[in-house]
């Protein structure tokens, strides 16, 4: 009998203590976040030409679980294939643009290619402990010419910026955090077990 009643006021936690614990294990979800380049630029643009004064917006998308760190600790890449660009009305998809980065040894941020050492645009700012993995907006000191161009869906793009804005957006995480869920597991089994005392 007192078996029976033990069980009977278990059964709700017995029930429920699964599903506690398979909160507490899942995995935290990445934070997205949008980094953007903008202001006005001279260009050249395989199938579209020379393009004088034009304003340019660049947009990379990725998850603040992709920042890496290099040594000696002062480089942070984040991984951001694909980027999207503007460049005077001529819209485009980047083919060759993987990263974007900061070196706090200079305080400088932008763009590269696949490889992280390889540094394709961007310019000089003064965020020295940048670490790109929470919001900012800044105009540059000193805008940066690269030296070489990128591949894209409009032909070799060769960026050299009047101006510059970088700005850096974290996205909503609509998944809830584990403890949370964890905590509305449990808040409900003692709801449960309060309900069967009385």
């Amino acid at each position: 009998m007192k078996f029976t009643r033990l069980y009977s006021s278990l059964r709700p936690a017995l029930c429920l203590a699964p599903i506690a614990l398979a909160c507490l294990h899942t995995p935290v979800h990445a934070v997205p976040i949008t980094y953007t380049f903008s202001g006005r630029a001279n260009a050249t643009i395989t199938s579209v030409g020379v393009l004088e004064n034009v304003p340019y917006l660049f947009t990379f998308v990725s998850d603040t679980t992709t920042i890496t760190l290099t040594p000696p600790d002062t480089f942070f890449a984040v991984f951001a294939p694909g980027a999207t660009f503007t460049i005077g009305g001529n819209n485009g998809t980047s083919l060759s643009l993987g990263y974007v980065f900061v070196n706090q040894s200079f305080g400088g941020i932008g763009w590269g290619y696949d490889d992280t050492s390889d540094a394709g645009g961007g310019f000089f700012a003064s965020a020295a402990a940048y670490t790109l993995n929470t919001e900012l907006a800044e105009d540059a000191t000193t805008p940066y010419t690269p030296n070489q161009s990128f591949n894209s869906n409009l032909g070799d793009v060769l960026l050299t910026p009047i101006t510059a804005r970088f700005t850096a957006t974290l996205g909503n995480n609509a998944a809830p955090e584990p403890g949370t869920l964890a905590l509305l597991a449990f808040g409900t089994l003692g709801g449960l077990l309060a309900r069967r005392k009385k």
